[in-house]
């Protein structure tokens, strides 16, 4: 199937999204949220951090995209990761992955990370 039929590709804001940092490599890209306030200013809301991989999600592939997150908070942020909201989109994810991005979600004080499989 084709990974822009994905619903998170087909969300509308009251706002803006800027790629402001793509990787083709690592397959990441980096979207800045803007919202219009009521004075129809637009303001600074956050980040989307996103990571697709074209195989099943495991473990080297979620410590991949737990580097790059860290990096991307400290450097936009300034570690603060409430500002991001972390996306992985794969082929799918095993049950080791599941049982640990549900207990981070479930303990961390951060944006829980959101899971999108696609294909296969």
């Amino acid at each position: 199937s084709n990974l822009y039929s994905i619903g998170i590709f087909k969300s509308t804001i009251n706002g803006l999204l800027s790629i402001i940092e793509k990787n083709d490599k690592y397959q990441t890209i980096l979207l800045e949220r803007q919202f219009i306030n009521n004075s129809n200013i637009y303001i600074e809301s956050g980040y989307y951090f996103i990571q697709c991989f074209n195989c099943p999600c495991s473990e080297n592939e979620l410590k991949q995209f737990r580097n790059t997150l860290e990096n991307i908070v400290k450097q936009k942020t300034k570690g603060n990761y409430m500002e991001v909201d972390p996306i992985i989109i794969a082929v799918g994810f095993n049950s080791d992955i599941l049982n640990f991005i549900y207990q981070y979600n479930r303990i961390q004080r951060r944006k829980p990370i959101q899971l999108f499989s696609y294909g296969e």
